[in-house]
């Protein structure tokens, strides 16, 4: 597992550093990361989600060391904490901040096969499960986890959370689970299935636990600044316009708004299908 790392990182467009300052999107959505813990960390930091303030900080080859095509852009789209978190990484230089963040990535997975393990190895034992843990490496082969990792993602963070919130669950520990679930707020959309079947199965202790971790991120967003919490909350509004602002070829993303497009023979149809 540890020599396939090597090569993915090492084979991937997104970590070749190339001479000069002309190349591709170094360490892909990482970039948005990078720029928005900058801003945060700046005197700017209400200008968070200032569309065209972030772009030129994006495009600014003094800033992060590259250029690369000027007609797309990576939009801030987490809330203010989830910047606050990642700023520290944005105290150093870009290209040394991607390594950083593509380790902790990984870290996240590796982690992930462990939880799942502890729980596969507590659960029961049998050949089927002993199975299943010698098979748990072999997820860095899966084709989302290899992108996940070479595009600057950050899915084995909601991975990791996931599984402790199921094993958690599991082990009858609500408000923990609660607790922990209430850390995918940084991504809303995630929380919008699990969260209301815990309130329709009067999990009061679950509910409480995801409560109090919203509560806190909810101060924290707003010990930042009111103004950033109304952008913030003026973004999520219009979210729907996201799909004709995104900044970049939304249309070859790997998700079903990407399969229609391509299958339908550009955005327009696409949008109209998802509208539909």
């Amino acid at each position: 597992a540890g020599l396939l790392l090597v090569g993915l990182y090492s084979l991937s467009p997104n970590f070749s550093l190339r001479p000069g300052t002309d190349q591709g999107l170094l360490a892909g959505d990482y970039l948005q990361e990078w720029i928005g813990g900058y801003i945060v960390r700046s005197d700017q930091r209400w200008r968070l989600y200032d569309q065209a303030f972030a772009d030129r900080c994006e495009h600014d080859p003094s800033l992060v060391g590259f250029s690369w095509d000027p007609g797309e852009y990576l939009p801030m789209v987490y809330p203010p904490f989830w910047y606050l978190a990642v700023s520290p990484l944005s105290v150093l230089p870009y290209h040394v901040a991607a390594g950083v963040w593509a380790g902790l990535m990984t870290a996240t997975i590796v982690v992930s096969c462990l939880v799942l393990r502890w729980w596969i190895r507590c659960e029961e034992k049998s050949a089927a499960m002993a199975v299943c843990v010698a098979l748990l490496p072999a997820s860095l082969i899966f084709p989302p986890v290899i992108e996940n990792l070479t595009s600057g993602q950050k899915g084995g963070s909601c991975l990791l959370l996931f599984a402790a919130t199921y094993c958690l669950l599991d082990k009858k520990r609500s408000f923990a689970a609660g607790c922990v679930f209430g850390l995918l707020l940084f991504k809303p959309q995630f929380t919008l299935v699990l969260f209301p079947c815990m309130v329709l199965r009067r999990d009061l202790r679950f509910v409480a636990g995801f409560c109090v971790t919203a509560a806190t991120l909810s101060c924290i967003a707003l010990g930042m600044g009111w103004s950033l919490c109304e952008e913030y909350l003026r973004f999520l509004s219009h979210a729907s316009e996201y799909l004709a602002s995104a900044g970049y070829a939304l249309e070859k993303s790997h998700s079903l708004y990407g399969a229609i497009a391509l299958a339908g023979g550009g955005i327009g149809p696409a949008v109209r299908l998802s509208a539909a």
